[in-house]
């Protein structure tokens, strides 16, 4: 079974994200693993699933998504003492866009800052009635969902609109980067280089895919291929794809950009249990509860493991 984990943070603050967990809690998971499972890359999971070699003992791969560089402050030395493989699928956006957050993070952790009458004005770009154009969090989920829908140009003028002048970068100042703040090109090179961690692509702006036209599509992937593998010096060949979005057309696509692997969370497609190439995973949630999360990760490899 292949695990999808996010961010490791050093001070868990659950009302700034819900994408990261404690490094004392990810320390535990490890552990665990070490006592129950064999933790392999995900290269070689792949190569057994694919070959229809069944392992003596439970086998998984860990992944990231997103390329926080709390991967690489706090769960890379942890993976290195355990010797443990791992996959972190990076937005490129780190690279081409440094210093800026992932618009998702954005959102969450400038939530109090935003002025939400704005976003029912016409030219907002985004349809809202005046009943969800409010900060409660129903409606606050509902909004990032239809956000999902814009293009990365509608998204950047809707954030100028939501936070003008200074307003987003001195807000995310005043939050801890390691909540929001991604891997840099040397950061990368160093785990790609370190010969436990593969860099793969989350696309360029974690963006979904299935939303995007041909050619926007041809970007992100292109793009971020080409970025991370500029950093990486070494070819990248797999991708996750953003929020698990995607259809036959993105796979195609991928395929053409030379993506050899391509992750999602849940199949979307008729297909995909006999596609070779892509593999579904485990996203690991995030409760300070480990014992609760080791059974869910127990149950889930019953039910989904190979």
């Amino acid at each position: 079974m292949i695990l999808n984990y996010h961010g490791v943070v050093k001070t868990l603050r659950p009302e700034l994200s819900k994408n990261h967990m404690s490094v004392e809690q990810f320390e535990a998971h490890l552990k665990y693993y070490s006592e129950n499972y064999e933790v392999i890359p995900l290269e070689s999971l792949i190569s057994l699933v694919n070959e229809g070699v069944k392992p003596s003992r439970p086998t998984v791969a860990i992944t990231f998504d997103d390329g926080y560089e709390n991967n690489f402050s706090n769960a890379f030395p942890l993976l290195k003492q355990y010797n443990f493989p791992a996959t972190i699928f990076v937005t490129a956006q780190a690279i081409s866009k440094p210093g800026e957050a992932l618009w998702y993070d954005a959102l969450d952790i400038c939530r109090n800052e935003i002025d939400w009458k704005s976003i029912i004005r016409p030219d907002s770009g985004i349809n809202f009635s005046d009943d969800s154009a409010n900060s409660t969090a129903a409606n606050f989920e509902q909004f990032k969902k239809r956000i999902k829908s814009l293009t990365a140009d509608k998204k950047q003028a809707l954030f100028m609109q939501l936070f003008p002048g200074t307003l987003l970068a001195d807000a995310l100042s005043k939050a801890p980067s390691e909540y929001w703040k991604l891997l840099n090109p040397e950061q990368i090179k160093e785990l790609s280089t370190s010969g436990i961690i593969e860099i793969g692509s989350h696309g360029l702006s974690h963006t979904n895919l299935d939303l995007l036209s041909e050619e926007a599509l041809k970007i992100e992937l292109r793009e971020s291929k080409i970025l991370l593998e500029q950093a990486c010096a070494s070819p990248v060949i797999s991708i996750a794809f953003p929020d698990g979005a995607y259809t036959n057309l993105v796979k195609t696509a991928c395929m053409e950009q030379s993506y050899k692997t391509m992750l999602a969370v849940n199949y979307r497609c008729a297909d995909d249990d006999e596609d070779s190439n892509i593999f579904e995973r485990f996203s690991i949630p995030n409760t300070s509860i480990t014992a609760g999360v080791m059974t869910a990760v127990r149950l889930a490899f019953l039910k989904k493991g190979n």
